[in-house]
């Protein structure tokens, strides 16, 4: 029987390489996992995106995720932002993305009798966008993708496939604009008048689903 193995990882120098000093996690040293992504409540019909979550104990006896250990490995670089992933592979198979986010807080906690731990805690890419406010200009006609589009980028949200991955709309909109808003409950508007569904991939991307999207080719048979 093929034994599933997992890596946990943080780019802590935020290069993308995830091979810089600590990046993968000693899996003796993580003493729990819950990571979770998907709708606000299970139903295609009012469940809304919403922001995945991540939440990791470590072994922190060494102090090597303390923020202010000044002898930590990683000190200086233990900072919000940092992306964050959750890999699992099996004899035979490359790694194989389950998670993926950016940090929002590591907490330490110290116990008597000497033990440690620091909990790591993540928001998805949903999270990760909507921390600001945004402004899109006024545009027509515009097909719901290209709402989703304009508001990424609006976000600040990377371009190209890396980053998102689009459904051609199969709704178009007359007219849109939005002041003073943040990114969620904008893209929720879009994925409510296209009738499908804005989502997190295991890889970090956000995915926009038209109303077809769950009609057609993998979606028909069970995963």
């Amino acid at each position: 029987m093929a034994v599933a193995t997992y890596k946990l990882q943080v780019d802590w120098e935020n290069d993308g390489d995830w091979t810089g000093t600590g990046e993968t996690i000693d899996m003796g040293r993580v003493r729990s996992i819950a990571c979770s992504f998907g709708r606000d409540r299970a139903s295609q019909l009012t469940g809304k995106c919403k922001a995945g979550t991540f939440r990791a104990v470590l072994d922190n006896r060494s102090g090597d995720y303390n923020p202010f250990n000044s002898s930590s490995p990683i000190y200086g670089l233990i900072l919000p932002g940092r992306p964050v992933r959750l890999l699992g592979t099996s004899v035979g198979q490359s790694d194989q993305p389950i998670w993926q986010g950016f940090l929002t807080r590591i907490t330490p906690q110290v116990f008597l009798g000497g033990d440690a731990t620091a909990t790591l805690e993540a928001t998805g890419p949903l999270g990760q966008v909507n921390l600001d406010q945004i402004e899109v200009p006024m545009v027509t006609s515009q097909r719901t993708d290209q709402v989703v589009d304009d508001i990424l980028d609006a976000a600040g949200w990377g371009a190209g496939s890396g980053y998102r991955t689009l459904d051609a709309g199969k709704t178009t909109i007359t007219r849109y604009w939005k002041a003073g808003t943040y990114t969620v409950p904008a893209l929720q508007e879009v994925e409510s008048t296209e009738g499908g569904f804005i989502r997190e991939s295991k890889d970090g991307k956000i995915v926009f689903d038209n109303r077809h999207h769950r009609l057609a080719g993998a979606a028909l048979s069970s995963q």
